[in-house]
């Protein structure tokens, strides 16, 4: 049974290991009523490297879906067993009224470029299992960050322009998703340290900042807005490609320059929800990290339907239903490997994050 309602709920919630960039499908999907009465779903994005992975597992029936109760998940690399869990937990979502039927497995795994990957899930007396091979990673070779302002009538807002060089995988068609975040650590010393107060910078934590990437400017990610004049700023445009997916078609085997914007980079940092204690002084270290994910094109049709899904032109009644890449033996679903090439810059050191906070 390919259930498409499930496949796009999922679809959806894997795109977070990503950190991706978890997003929401509030679209219903009527389901078709063929094939075996019971099956598996396994959806999954995995990604290359030493990392936390996460699979998502249900049960979908005809008409229904249901969480699993118990599940044992194994990875295997060119056909070696290198990891296994059998971590169950919910896969909360709030928008997606089916959100406790959705299990996940989190687990921990190493993978590189040109790879086979297996993942094998049983769970409540079924099974499932999908393979891919991980792609070899395109470079950024480059990441230039211009501060500029813009101006509106009589209002300036403060921008980053972020240039990102990238080299194409000779040879072969690719496909990519870029994102950018920040990571912080956050320190903080005692001024005049009391009888009781630690002498010397002490650790408080540290973390990541989504970085909201702006496309506009760059062609081989925007295409510009199809939507009417009713369009509510909260709905998503597909067009607007909110998962910055692209292909190498107007640059193969070349380097090109993507050209995005974010606001102020200075205005990313952590220290901003707890009160500032007096007779201390907290500083963090930033660093900007640029992550571009190389794919194949099944992966990056699976992403591709997962946006229209949750857009505003994949609300229409008129749309048919999307036939999303299923790759899993045994049941349904999509498990697809990604490659990724980080590049880290690092950001002006905050010496006392009270001042920087009240400066800006």
């Amino acid at each position: 049974m390919k259930v498409s309602y499930n496949i796009n709920k999922w679809g959806v919630l894997f795109a977070a290991i990503l950190l991706i960039c978890t997003v929401s499908c509030e679209k219903h999907i009527e389901i078709r009523r063929t094939g075996p009465e019971r099956e598996l779903s396994l959806n999954a994005a995995l990604t290359a490297g030493p990392s936390e992975q996460v699979a998502y597992v249900t049960t979908s029936y005809h008409n229904k879906v249901r969480g699993v109760k118990d599940a044992l998940l194994k990875l295997y690399v060119n056909d070696e067993l290198t990891a296994s869990s059998d971590t169950l937990r919910e896969a909360h979502n709030s928008h997606d009224n089916n959100s406790d039927a959705v299990m996940m497995i989190p687990f921990r795994a190493r993978f590189g470029a040109g790879d086979k990957v297996r993942l094998e899930v049983t769970a409540d007396g079924m099974q499932a299992s999908a393979e891919s091979i991980a792609p070899e990673p395109a470079e950024i070779v480059s990441v230039d960050t211009i501060p500029i302002i813009k101006t509106g009538g009589d209002r300036k807002m403060a921008l980053t322009r972020i240039k990102v060089r990238v080299n194409d995988v000779p040879g072969i068609d690719n496909y990519y998703r870029i994102e950018a975040f920040v990571k912080y650590s956050i320190t903080r010393v005692y001024l005049d340290p009391g009888e009781f107060d630690p002498v010397g910078p002490q650790f408080l934590r540290k973390g990541t900042i989504s970085v909201k990437l702006d496309n506009k400017a760059e062609p081989i990610l925007y295409s510009g807005s199809h939507v009417d004049a009713y369009y509510d700023p909260e709905d998503t445009d597909y067009y607007a490609n909110e998962y910055n997916l692209f292909n190498d078609n107007a640059f193969q085997d070349k380097d090109y320059t993507l050209t995005l914007y974010a606001k102020d980079l200075r205005q990313y940092f952590s220290f901003t929800d707890i009160a500032f204690p007096q007779n201390t002084k907290v500083s963090e270290k930033r660093t900007l990290v640029v992550r571009l994910y190389t794919m194949n094109k099944d992966m990056y049709t699976y992403y591709n339907d997962c946006m229209f899904d949750n857009s505003l032109q994949g609300m229409s009644d008129f749309i048919p239903l999307i036939p999303y890449p299923d790759n899993v033996n045994g049941g349904n679903g999509f498990v697809g490997a990604l490659s990724v090439n980080d590049f880290e810059m690092e950001l002006p050191y905050i010496e006392d994050v009270y001042k920087h906070y009240h400066n800006l």
